[in-house]
């Protein structure tokens, strides 16, 4: 498996919001400065939008046993 980039980790954690507000502000000014990092933060976030696209939808848990005890009579099977 390739080693990613350093600046493709730092774009991810960007795009997550996982970057102190110091280092969001040093990103932030490279971004600034370089249109192939702009492009690589463009196509991670185009990914994650196909990504979460993909990935069905589901109820949470407490929605679920709802449905469940509405459909099953009450009871909830395992």
């Amino acid at each position: 498996m390739p080693e990613s980039h350093p600046s493709e980790d730092k774009a991810a954690l960007y795009l997550l919001g996982e970057l102190k507000p110091d280092e969001r502000r040093e990103f932030e000014a490279e971004l600034a400065q370089s249109a192939e990092l702009r492009e690589l933060v463009r196509e991670l976030q185009e990914s994650a939008v196909l990504l979460a696209s993909l990935i069905a939808p589901t109820p949470p848990a407490a929605e679920s046993l709802a449905i469940h005890r509405e459909v099953g009579g009450g009871r909830c099977k395992k």
